[in-house]
């Protein structure tokens, strides 16, 4: 009997979705992935089967699921023991039958070793390869080592459930395992961060190696000491100018950390890129502890969320604004940002599960004529929909129709004219989706902006208020 690869087909329980016919199946699964991704729908034994194109729509599909008739079914492999398998920085030149030879050494059956190609900005896949090969595997005899040599060439090779290499567990990938010794800082010589998160100016930790100054040769200029080119009473006005500037320096590094330590215990965190780092103003006058970083993708936003010490405790809301940067300069597709979104949402609620998690979505790009990227950006949003609805404790902020006009387009005042990839907004078009989000966000700390010590106005003060005014008599008057 001839095997058949069925590495592409999913399967639900029919009896969960209410018996729904075919047609309620493609409407549900279409909120997920395109029409053009799907192969077959199949009604079969109570069971539903769904074959896809493409991984990336199967993983996707996997990831969110169905939600029909009010009711999430989840959808699992129909062989449940396949295992997906990436590899990565293996040669074009060799074939997938030496890769084939290479991983059966590791499991009984190889299904599936296949191409991927480079999605374009449209959504449409390409016939350029990236040189990543995903292959299908049942019956692993052994774990496969994250940097096989194939052919005389090391890759680098994942897979959901890999033992790292570090410590042999297999709840996390190798590349992120917390035993891992880091190479640290270049910039100040910390262990604790890389040199693309250091705050630090140059060289100001004491990590750094100690370099041996040499010592100054002696020049042949005679230099004039200060006590030779000034009298006694220059000496002590020149003492008291010095003890003056300092005890001011003092005053205001005192006034400043009484400014700042006024209401800093946040119960709301937003993270997120350049975006949010140009709304941080009007977002912390709302108590918002705001940690943005210019360039930050989804798989980032965990450590950035980290960066600083949280009050686990305190903490009520979390807000997500990322994911522009993945698809709009990195290329990813909506399916794989997803997957990584919604990972990141279920670590940071394990962590913080008394915390609501704000999701928000990303903004058109301008002009809005660019559909092969507006179309992404669609895509993304309705996967960031389904996510939330499929978890009690995310909400989704839709911020798509906030930036468009009635036209249904793009308005030119709401995006600065800097960008030629129409995707930061001008000052107007931040404080208008600032004001949107902190509108949405269940914010109950906020944060009072420190105002000057200035007199009262007043009955107290020097200018009476309306309210203590004399009524205004009449310029003439009128005889009886």
């Amino acid at each position: 009997m001839t095997s058949i690869k069925r590495s592409l087909t999913v399967k639900g329980n029919h009896r969960e979705t209410g018996w729904a016919k075919e047609d309620q199946i493609l409407e549900s699964i279409t909120t997920v992935v395109e029409e053009h991704d799907i192969e077959a729908i199949q009604l079969s034994q109570r069971n539903i089967l769904i074959t896809f194109t493409n991984k990336e729509a199967k993983i996707a599909a996997v990831t969110f699921g169905l939600h029909i008739n009010k009711t999430f079914v989840s959808l699992t492999d129909v062989e449940r023991d396949a295992i997906n398998v990436t590899l990565r920085d293996i040669p074009i030149e060799i074939p997938n039958s030496v890769i084939h030879a290479h991983i059966s050494k590791y499991a009984e059956n190889v299904e599936d070793v296949s191409h991927g190609y480079i999605r374009k900005s449209d959504g449409t896949i390409s016939t350029v390869k990236t040189g990543v090969r995903y292959i299908t595997v049942t019956g692993l005899k052994t774990p496969i080592p994250n940097t096989p040599t194939i052919a005389g060439h090391t890759g680098r090779l994942s897979y959901r459930g890999q033992p790292c290499s570090t410590c042999s567990s297999t709840d996390h990938p190798y590349y992120r395992c917390p035993n891992k010794e880091g190479t640290g800082c270049f910039r100040c010589g910390s262990k604790e961060h890389r040199i693309k998160d250091c705050m630090n100016a140059w060289g100001t930790s004491s990590n750094l190696p100690q370099k041996s100054i040499p010592p100054k040769t002696q020049s042949n200029v005679t230099h004039i000491k200060f006590d030779d080119m000034t009298t006694d009473s220059q000496k002590s006005a020149s003492t008291n100018e010095e003890m003056k500037s300092d005890k001011a320096a003092i005053n205001d590094k005192e006034k400043e950390n009484d400014i700042t330590s006024e209401d800093t215990n946040y119960d709301t965190i937003i993270v997120g890129a350049s975006m949010v780092n140009a709304m941080s103003g009007e977002l912390k006058d709302a108590g918002i502890d705001v940690r943005a970083k210019s360039g930050k993708r989804v798989e980032e936003m965990k450590e950035l969320l980290y960066s600083q010490p949280i009050d686990r405790e305190n903490i009520k809301n979390i807000g997500i604004h990322a994911g522009v940067n993945n698809i709009c300069y990195y290329n990813d597709s909506p399916e794989d940002t997803a997957v990584k979104y919604d990972n990141l949402v279920k670590d940071i609620n394990q962590d913080m599960p008394n915390a609501k998690i704000y999701v928000c979505s990303i903004s058109p790009i301008h002009p809005y004529k660019q559909e092969g990227l507006n179309s992404k950006v669609r895509k993304m949003n309705k996967l960031l929909k389904c996510m939330c609805d499929r978890l009690e404790y995310t909400t989704f902020i839709d911020t798509f129709d906030l930036l468009l006009c009635k036209s249904g387009l793009t308005a030119q005042s709401d995006y600065t004219m800097s960008d030629p990839k129409g995707i930061h907004l001008s000052n107007k078009g931040y404080r208008k989706l600032a004001y949107y989000l902190r509108s949405k966000m269940e914010i109950t700390n906020i944060t009072k902006t420190p105002v000057s010590k200035r007199k009262d106005r007043g009955s107290s003060g020097n200018t009476p208020n309306s309210s203590e005014k004399n009524p205004k008599s009449g310029k003439f008057t009128v005889r009886e």
